[in-house]
Order: structure tokens, then C-alpha cells, then sequence
């Protein structure tokens, strides 16, 4: 074979690789695309579930929250991630099972409902803030004296984290 036709014939192979190469990367990216849409609309309503269900607006209305959660668990399961599945088993067993006294189990509570936001963020591409983010910082935004409840020692109830610095004192690193 003379040497100008194995030129042009890896040349074209390289081109016809870098082609199919960049149609699976396209495909890959509008797939990731369209599996975002929806986790975002799964997600959406699973945390205004879970916002009443903290704030205790299902508070004694069992068969609302099964009902509601009927509606979309399906969904969840299928689009969420492994982090968000495993942080909604966590959150779930709390209450099913409670065995503390009620202001650690209320505290153990929002520390599982802060751990399955942030992962809930995560799984959306929030990424970037994993190490800034902590727990304590979701209930914070409407419970205004968290602080109060919190462990005094370096954990938290469940022991895995680190108890946080007050807000105010111009730092959002952890102890």
C-alpha cells in the first residue's frame, strides 16, 4: 500500500473517531441536561414536602403524608442519587423509630433534614459548596435560635459532625 494512502486512511479514521467521540459526548451532555429537569422538578416537590413535614404541617395527618408521598416517591427513587436515597432512609427511620429524649431527637431530626438538603443540593451540581455548606445551616434559615439546641461538645448528636461556630463571629468555617 503506498504511503499516501495510509496517510489519507488513518487520517480519515482519526476524523471519523473524532466525530463519533464528540456525538457521545453531545448525546451524553443533552442527556444529563434533560435528567436535571426533572430531578429539579422531583426535588422541588419533595423539599416543600419536606419543609411542611418539619415545620409540622402533617403533624398527626399520617395518611396525607403517605398520600402525598405516593404521588411522587416513584420519581424519586428513579431519578434521585444514591447520597439522596440513602439521606431519605436516614431521615425517615428517625421518626419511624424514635428512642431519645425530644429535644435531641427534634435536633437529630434537623441535622438528617439539613444532610438530605444538602445532598438533594449536590446531586443538582451545588457541588461547589459542599465544604461551606453544613446541616445546621438549612434549619438556620427559619429557626432563628438553633444555636440554643445544639450539642455543646464537638458533635452533633449523631457524632459525625462538627459543632459550628456562632454565626456572627465573621467566620463559617467549623470548630
Amino acid at each position: 500500500m503506498p504511503p499516501a494512502l495510509q496517510t489519507t486512511l488513518i487520517t480519515a479514521s482519526f476524523a471519523v473517531l473524532g466525530i463519533v467521540i464528540t456525538q457521545l459526548y453531545n448525546r451524553n451532555i443533552a442527556l444529563r441536561a434533560e435528567l436535571k429537569g426533572k430531578k429539579q422538578k422531583i426535588y422541588a416537590k419533595y423539599i416543600n414536602f419536606l419543609v411542611k413535614a418539619v415545620r409540622g404541617e402533617y403533624e398527626g395527618k399520617d395518611d396525607v403524608i403517605l398520600e402525598e408521598l405516593k404521588s411522587y416517591f416513584p420519581e424519586l427513587l428513579t431519578y434521585a442519587s444514591n447520597d439522596v436515597i440513602k439521606n431519605t432512609a436516614d431521615f425517615m427511620q428517625h421518626f419511624y423509630n424514635p428512642n431519645e429524649d425530644e429535644t435531641k431527637q427534634s435536633v437529630i431530626g434537623l441535622e438528617l433534614f439539613g444532610d438530605l438538603i444538602i445532598a438533594i443540593r449536590n446531586d443538582l451540581g451545588h457541588k461547589k459548596f459542599r465544604d461551606f455548606l453544613k446541616w445546621h445551616d438549612i434549619p438556620r434559615i427559619w429557626i432563628t435560635d438553633i444555636d440554643k439546641y445544639l450539642p455543646t461538645d464537638q458533635h452533633t448528636p449523631r457524632g459525625n459532625h462538627t459543632k459550628p461556630k456562632p454565626i456572627f463571629d465573621g467566620s463559617r468555617k467549623e470548630v
